[in-house]
């Protein structure tokens, strides 16, 4: 799938299940968070996310 598919077709999940997210998956989608641009790369980005020691 390339990035003008997943835009296209995206769409909201309302049901979720207690199913654990992988520290792999969640370190893939930290490191695309923090290479994502900000206005005027201004970088105010810090995220913590639960269960794991703050990441910066």
């Amino acid at each position: 799938m390339n990035t003008l598919d997943a835009i296209y077709n995206r769409r909201s999940i309302r049901q979720f299940t207690d199913e654990a997210v992988g520290e792999e998956q969640i370190d893939i989608l930290l490191h695309a968070a923090f290479s994502a641009p900000t206005v005027a790369n201004a970088q105010p980005l810090g995220l913590v996310p639960y269960g794991l020691e703050f990441i910066h």
